[in-house]
């Protein structure tokens, strides 16, 4: 049966109950157990984490993200970082290079 959002062409879960993937996002399994497969594209995470005041720890950078408008799944995996703290941008690209959580399509 189709819904009103299906047939106004609007995204909706499939008949397994799942959304679509975020466009910055690929969904699938990481690691860290979150939905990502490939991972997160390098400039959804910089744009993400733009203006963070570092240092900071993994929670800090997850409210920021998430202030920022990060993807959820971002904002779950941030805090599950394997650190306790981090001086800059390059240390968390790292650290979600780590947790094979990079890698995501480009547009």
């Amino acid at each position: 049966m189709t819904t009103p959002n299906q047939a106004a062409g609007d995204a909706t879960q499939d008949g397994e109950g799942r959304w679509p993937a975020s466009p910055g996002h690929v969904h699938g399994t990481s690691p860290s157990g979150h939905p990502g497969g490939m991972g997160f594209q390098v400039t959804e995470v910089q744009k993400s984490l733009k203006g963070f005041d570092y240092h900071g720890d993994p929670e800090d950078l997850a409210k920021h993200a998430e202030d920022n408008g990060a993807d959820d799944d971002l904002v779950e995996a941030l805090p599950g970082l394997d650190k306790d703290q981090f001086d800059g941008p390059n240390a968390v690209m790292h650290a979600l290079g780590q947790e094979d959580e990079l890698g995501g399509p480009t547009r």
